[in-house]
């Protein structure tokens, strides 16, 4: 997002995943309707495979998504009998999915 981008050097160069840095010709992050915190996942194809909001998706340890929808509380989710996936597992997956589609 224009105004955003001073975390953007924190990234290392070794990485291998690629970013956008939006400009103000481009306007990107507008016209995909991103709000504040969004990292949009590309496909093979570049198109948009899913958005994961960070701010709803804290990545600390312990915050996560229960399969079945009902908690997102992992003692609760375990013992109705449904998976627990920490958000940073999760988004990770997103990642390995888009890159395969």
């Amino acid at each position: 997002m224009i105004g955003a981008e001073s975390g953007v050097s924190l990234i290392p160069t070794s990485n291998n995943l690629p970013i956008v840095n939006d400009e103000a010709s481009l306007n990107i992050w507008s016209n995909w309707g991103g709000i504040w915190r969004d990292v949009f996942i590309l496909d093979q194809q570049n198109e948009i495979y899913a958005v994961y909001n960070l701010t709803q998706n804290n990545l600390a340890p312990g915050n996560g998504l229960c399969a079945n929808g009902t908690s997102t509380n992992q003692i609760d989710c375990e013992a109705a009998g449904s998976i627990w996936t920490e958000n940073k597992q999760y988004l990770k997956q997103l990642f390995i999915t888009a890159a395969t589609q």
